[in-house]
């Protein structure tokens, strides 16, 4: 049974809102051939509530593409291999979602990629996997960083054209 959760996201100097969902395989809601996305959390809750959506009452989970838009574009020096491992996985699975929902291409689902999402995943130390008193960072080759800009580059295409706002909504 699916469970559905409000989802905010940060891109081009706008937050919209958007349904995402937990069920055997995770996802977003999606219509009309696209994810719709909302400009306001309460045009997100009427639209479930007029679509019959049982929405979770927590906060919205935050994700700042403008930030991961931004190490993209940071080519050369200390600061272009600096990079918050949570900051892009959360996004590599949020681009993901939205690619198996729609059936649009993203090249981080490709198994070639696979390697560097483990490199993220083992760069969060998270307490279940990596020994107390121990910590991780993963090395980048500067192909490695190519790959990653070149995914996250992907990433952002995909939900600029996946997304389509939903106006002329009634909001109670």
């Amino acid at each position: 049974m699916r469970t559905y959760f409000p989802v905010a996201y940060r891109l081009d100097k706008q937050t919209k809102y958007l349904i995402w969902y937990d069920d055997d395989a995770d996802g977003v809601l999606t219509a009309d051939g696209g994810v719709p996305v909302f400009r306001t959390l309460i045009h997100l809750r009427a639209f479930a509530t007029e679509h019959a959506l049982k929405l979770q009452k927590e906060r919205p989970t935050h994700y700042d593409l403008d930030a991961v838009d931004r190490w993209r574009k940071v080519r050369g020096g200390k600061k272009s291999r600096y990079l918050k491992c949570n900051l892009l996985l959360d996004a590599w699975n949020l681009f993901g979602d939205i690619s198996a929902s729609t059936g649009r291409a993203f090249p981080g689902a490709a198994s070639e990629a696979n390697l560097l999402y483990q490199k993220l995943f083992y760069g969060l130390n998270l307490p279940s996997i990596t020994p107390e008193g121990q910590h991780y960072t993963p090395a980048f080759s500067r192909a490695e960083l190519q790959a990653l800009r070149h995914i996250c580059h992907q990433g952002l295409l995909l939900i600029r054209t996946a997304t389509h706002i939903v106006r002329h909504l009634a909001v109670p």
